[in-house]
């Protein structure tokens, strides 16, 4: 009898010890299953050359040119001095379609300009700006994720505006293009999980070099 007895607990234990891991398994899986989910994030970068925004595809296309007076640049008389930026400023959407795969676009700014001065005297005689703005659909290859943590590399390709601006003393000029833009991210990476924190390096393109900024992700649009 007690044999008996025994293995029924033996068998018993057995079947409630199967149970348990299969139990186990599936609320494993439901907690991990991946949901679609949309992201939002804001963002700085740092741009130090003007010449990789438009690609090398600058003047493509003029929209508008307008002429206060004829300005004429006469390197005897005056130079360019050096060129500063604010740095660029980007808004991204992206809707995270599987673990992987996201889909978004982004509208990026910045901006550069530099001081023309007098050849003799190195007085500043007048001022250079120049605008940048890029709208671009962008996709999103996470490489390695966690539910804080998250590796990924990105890639966006549109198109951008230039505005420029020139100003020698009284003489005045106004021209507006458009080109091709975009940028290309080797390494960015999130830290968080529905607000978050977002750095980006080794980015080429109108979002800067290195980027840092705050995004926010939610399931539905209607829990906003």
């Amino acid at each position: 009898m007690k044999r008996n007895w025994n293995r029924k607990i033996i068998i018993a234990f057995v079947i409630l010890s199967f149970t348990a891991v299969k139990a186990q398994d599936s609320i494993t899986n439901v907690i991990h299953k991946f949901k679609p989910y949309h992201d939002v994030r804001l963002t700085l970068g740092t741009q130090k050359y003007e010449i990789i925004l438009p690609l090398l595809l600058e003047n493509l296309g003029d929209i508008d040119e307008v002429y206060i007076n004829s300005f004429s640049f006469h390197p005897d008389t005056y130079y360019a001095g050096a060129v500063y930026t604010t740095g660029s400023f980007s808004a991204s959407y992206v809707y995270q379609i599987t673990k992987k795969l996201g889909l978004g676009a982004t509208m990026a700014y910045c901006s550069f300009y530099n001081n023309y001065l007098d050849a003799e005297t190195n007085v500043i005689v007048g001022k250079s700006v120049r605008n940048h703005i890029g709208i671009y659909p962008k996709m999103y290859n996470t490489w390695f994720s966690r539910p804080k943590f998250s590796i990924y590399s990105s890639m966006g390709l549109g198109v951008g505006w230039v505005f420029k601006n020139n100003t020698v003393g009284e003489e005045r000029t106004h021209k507006t293009y458009w080109n091709i833009t975009g940028q290309y991210t080797l390494l960015g990476f999130t830290i968080g999980e529905k607000l978050y924190a977002t750095g980006e390096i080794l980015g080429y393109g109108t979002e800067g070099i290195v980027k840092i900024g705050v995004g926010y992700r939610f399931n539905s649009f209607k829990k906003l």
